[in-house]
């Protein structure tokens, strides 16, 4: 059974469930398959790199950021993630910038950049697996998780208790198996907790 794109992902739980009536409602199964896994998987894969030169103190953040891991300046300083409340403690204080905060969709520095700033800083941070990317990533490691991720949301749909029980546990092995081999590989790395994602700043409204 070939899982390398989309389609194929929809005909496997097609014919899994054997059902036609249910054709038109596998996509939403889909979907609440991916909230569930992007819930529970952490893996280097959702990891993103990108850069922004701020002009401003508030700056707009690339689109589909769920958690901010770190920033840094172009001297590879770690910026400090403090909370909103006391990013404008910091704002007029002068010297270089040295704190971030993340309210919505934008980041937040501190001191002030001026609007002749040419300095450029390096995020990195957590973004969500896409469906809409099933076919462009290399998603090997994820297909039968998505499968009975997928499977497990038709049987709560059909109320079939046992079932979404066994998929289930199935998810949850698939999740652990995949962040344990990670890990051994050295390129996994933790679940952030909640805890951390406080601290770290984060995740985004």
């Amino acid at each position: 059974m070939a899982l390398a794109t989309d389609s194929d992902l929809q005909a496997a739980i097609a014919d899994w469930l054997n059902r036609s009536d249910l054709t038109s409602v596998i996509p939403d199964f889909q979907t609440l398959a991916q909230l569930r896994i992007n819930r529970k998987l952490s893996i280097v894969e959702q990891e993103v790199v990108s850069t922004i030169t701020p002009t401003a103190q508030a700056t707009v953040l690339p689109t589909g950021i769920t958690a901010m891991i770190s920033v840094t300046d172009s001297k590879g300083n770690a910026l400090e993630p403090v909370s909103m409340k006391e990013m404008f403690n910091y704002s007029d204080e002068g010297g270089s910038v040295s704190r971030y905060a993340i309210s919505g969709n934008d980041i937040y520095l501190a001191p002030t950049p001026t609007s002749e700033s040419t300095e450029v800083y390096t995020l990195v941070y957590r973004k969500d697996m896409n469906l809409g990317n099933y076919e462009s990533l290399n998603y090997a490691i994820l297909q039968d998780i998505y499968l009975n991720a997928s499977l497990m949301e038709a049987y709560v749909y059909l109320k079939d208790d046992s079932r979404v029980a066994y998929f289930k546990n199935m998810v949850d092995e698939g999740v652990m198996d995949v962040q344990a081999q990670r890990s051994k590989q050295g390129i996994g790395r933790s679940r952030i907790k909640d805890e951390s994602i406080e601290v770290n700043g984060g995740p985004l409204a």
